[in-house]
């Protein structure tokens, strides 16, 4: 399986609305995503396990809510020419911290999986 930067930009987009997106690991989530934003499968022991919690999010408000805590915390915007003047403002600013990342090891990193990766394996529950 793969889940490459559009998938994941895709999931990102869902930012956007009152949903949760459900990643299957091996991504550059934890890297580029705000904590408790998604919800990584792989996290998981069992296929059946990740279902359980999905129902228990659809049965508890302040669980499923506090996938969103997030946004106290961080913001973004799809609006490309609002973002560049955003990212400008933010790498000129003495507030906010500095960190480096390697965008070649983000990009290039466990890009796909097959069914032969223990961790699909254990998930499936094969």
């Amino acid at each position: 399986m793969c889940g490459g930067s559009r998938y994941f930009a895709s999931c990102l987009l869902s930012c956007r609305y009152n949903v949760v997106p459900v990643v299957y690991g091996l991504g550059p989530y934890e890297a580029v995503a705000p904590p408790g934003s998604y919800i990584d499968a792989l996290a998981f022991p069992s296929a059946r396990d990740l279902a359980q919690h999905l129902l228990y999010l659809s049965r508890n408000t302040s669980a499923y809510l506090a996938h969103f805590r997030w946004r106290d915390s961080y913001s973004w915007s799809m609006d490309h020419h609002v973002s560049w003047c955003a990212l400008c403002e933010k790498l000129h600013s003495q507030h906010e911290p500095r960190k480096t990342y390697d965008i070649y090891d983000w990009f290039m990193r466990d890009k796909c999986v097959g069914t032969h990766d223990p961790r699909v394996r254990t998930l499936l529950g094969d």
